[in-house]
């Protein structure tokens, strides 16, 4: 197959010959303020489960880590805080879902 050697010919095409710059320069950070200020807070409960999913990885790497170093008998503890991935990862879900829930009756159909 051949190529368009052509200069600009791999751009994207705009009607009328106005240039990419030009239709660019029509709507400055259109979506982007929009996006932002539309934007909702995160739920409480998603939140908590966020922050519980990262102690639970981080304790899971801790216990790779010293495993792998040698250490056999590793702290009650350290494989406790490791389930903490998995509950924080239902936390997290279960938050998104019921603000999800919450949301849409809000909204009238």
């Amino acid at each position: 197959m051949s190529r368009d050697s052509r200069p600009g010919a791999d751009q994207p095409r705009y009607p009328l010959g106005v240039s990419a710059t030009e239709a660019a320069a029509d709507r400055p950070h259109a979506g982007t303020m929009s996006r932002v200020k539309n934007r909702r807070k995160a739920a409480p409960l998603a939140k908590a489960g966020m922050i519980l999913f990262a102690l639970g990885v981080v304790a899971i790497f801790a216990d790779m880590i010293l495993f792998a170093a040698g250490s056999r008998d590793l702290p009650l503890w350290l494989n406790l805080g490791a389930m903490l991935a998995p509950v924080g990862l239902g936390l997290g879900l279960l938050g998104v879902v019921l603000e999800a829930r919450k949301g849409s009756r809000r909204t009238p159909a």
